[in-house]
Order: C-alpha cells, then structure tokens, then sequence
C-alpha cells in the first residue's frame, strides 16, 4: 500500500513538471494608441524584433 502510495505521488509530479515544462514560450503582447505615427510604428519594431531574438511571440494590438 505504501508504495501505491509512493507510485502515484511520483507520477502526479511527473506529471505536473512536464506540464509547466511545456509552457516555456512567453508571449510579448505590444499595446499601442496608434500606427498612424511613425514613432510607435518603429516601437512595435523593437518589440517584435527583441521579442524574435528572446524566442517569445509577439502580438500588436492598438486602440
């Protein structure tokens, strides 16, 4: 009984290693008033471009 015990507690933390293992990739989200300007246009750039090198993924969203 104990090692039942023992068998499952392994396999439960197995388990959620794995999961957070698998969520390793982060996600840049860039919030901008506005593409019409120039100036935030090439700070998306940035973002997108750091992001890119990071290995994380990027997304624009504007107001």
């Amino acid at each position: 009984m104990k090692l039942k015990s023992i068998l499952i507690a392994a396999l439960a933390a197995s388990a959620l290693s794995s999961a957070s293992y698998a969520e390793d990739k982060k996600t840049v989200a860039y919030i901008a008033p506005s593409l019409d300007i120039s100036y935030w246009q090439w700070v998306g750039y940035g973002v997108k471009e750091k992001a890119k090198e990071l290995g994380m993924d990027y997304v624009e969203y504007t107001s």
